[in-house]
């Protein structure tokens, strides 16, 4: 079968991942290809609208099966466990119901780090569904028994930091795609891929692509409503909080809630405000008891839990005004810290004490965060606030931010990326083709 000349599949399930594969989509149709996007039906009308009309767009349901579904399903709780890293801990004690526990019992007897191979070679004797002879899948999958079949060559985009770690793939493909160096061994150690190459974050592009332009041609641009949030920020020194959590998960929330009012403490007595801004796919009203307090700005809630605004250009060029405003952003444990690195803003990560915030605190502790941000210069913080409003000032904020924006940029010796500012898209997509044509 010669893969050249069928359909180049382009599997994006999120709207994040709807935004990292434009681009993708883009380069494949400027070369002459023949582009099939695969994503849920729930987002098939979203991606019609965003993506290149000449893109075809199939519901993933369409292409899935209901045999291979439940297979996969029995399947992946007997082979896999909670050892494979605490992030995964958590997902499979959700694991509810006797028929569910008693499956995982069966996953001491596997080794977890084989546990993508035997998925990936059970379903690979299936044919394939998708019609295509090369498919990039932009991480996370959740069908990952449809990527398996041996004539179907998977380029993997590993989109986020901490998917290396968080669970198991389920799926060994071709080849795999990551930031840099770090992520490349966590991808070797933790999923047992073996052939990793290089591409800075797609999701992340919206901040070089804003960087090089004047705040106030940007500014110009934006429709009234976000002209109006920004407005709200004129004038005032203020520190940008991003929520790690919602409601939507309540034993964590509760000791950011906590985190929160010791931060607006602290910020008065810096004499600062504080911009709180919600969680993008949290619900409506979760920060309204900060309302009545003189120096904080409850940010916009998104406008939908479905993370719709990745794929509004001006909610992109509006949080990117709104970083540049900030005189320091207070990370615990998103990534909007990366964002905020790569656009030059001052970060003050904390370190939280096990101990006052609960829950909260071992959520702050997942191995990604502990190995790319508690490793960097940080703020132990055991609750008390005068110290954190001094911390607010501190010139290691620079120092971090600096640092982390360094490895995200990044690659590695095995392939050394431009080096000049800004976000190189058609260089790394033609490197993207350049493995589709080789391997092929």
């Amino acid at each position: 079968m010669n893969k050249k000349t069928e359909p180049v599949g382009v599997w994006a399930e999120s709207m994040h991942s709807l935004y990292s594969a434009k681009p993708i989509v883009e380069y494949y149709l400027s070369r002459g290809e023949v582009v099939k996007l695969f994503t849920f039906e729930r987002n098939k009308l979203e991606a019609e609208k965003y993506i290149d009309p000449r893109c075809v767009v199939v519901a993933i349901e369409n292409v899935d099966s209901i045999l291979l579904y439940h297979m996969f399903g029995t399947l992946k709780k007997i082979l896999s466990n909670g050892r494979f890293s605490n992030m995964y801990r958590r997902i499979v004690g959700r694991r509810n119901g006797t028929w569910n526990r008693l499956l995982s019992l069966f996953s001491i007897c596997f080794d977890e780090r084989k546990v993508n191979e035997r998925l990936h070679s059970i379903f690979s004797v299936f044919k394939s569904r998708l019609d295509c002879g090369v498919v990039v899948s932009l991480s996370r999958v959740s069908r990952p028994y449809l990527l398996c079949a041996d004539e179907l060559y998977n380029i993997s985009v590993v989109e986020s930091w901490d998917h290396p770690v968080k669970s198991p793939f389920y799926f060994v493909p071709d080849c795999s795609l990551t930031w840099n160096h770090d992520l490349k061994i966590d991808l070797e150690n933790y999923q047992n891929f073996n052939n990793v190459q290089y591409i800075r974050p797609l999701k992340l592009r919206y901040i070089d692509e804003r960087i090089k332009k004047h705040s106030d041609e940007l500014l110009e641009g934006l429709p009234k409503g976000y002209k109006e949030e920004l407005k709200r920020v004129e004038g005032k020194t203020f520190v940008l909080y991003p929520t790690s959590t919602s409601s939507v998960n309540p034993l964590d929330h509760l000791g950011e809630m906590d985190l929160i009012r010791d931060l607006v403490s602290a910020a008065e007595i810096a004499g600062l405000c504080v911009y709180i801004k919600p969680k993008p796919n949290g619900p409506v009203g979760d920060y309204d008891e900060f309302l009545s307090c003189s120096n904080v700005i409850v940010g916009a809630y998104a406008t939908g839990i479905d993370s719709r605004d990745m794929l509004d250009e001006y909610y992109h060029t509006f949080r990117y005004l709104l970083l540049k405003k900030s005189y320091v952003v207070v990370n615990v444990a998103t990534t909007f810290v990366l964002e905020a690195a790569l656009a030059g803003v001052s970060v003050l990560q904390l370190n939280l004490n096990d101990k006052r915030y609960g829950h909260f605190s071992s959520f702050s502790k997942n191995i990604h965060l502990e190995k790319y941000l508690l490793s960097r210069p940080n703020f132990p913080f055991d609750g008390c606030v005068k110290e954190l409003a001094n911390s607010l000032f501190s010139e290691r904020n620079s120092e971090f931010s600096r640092s982390l924006n360094s490895w995200l940029r990044r690659a590695g010796e095995e392939y050394e990326l431009p080096s000049e500012e800004g976000f190189s898209t058609s260089f790394e997509l033609q490197y993207l083709d350049k493995i589709t044509n080789a391997e092929c």
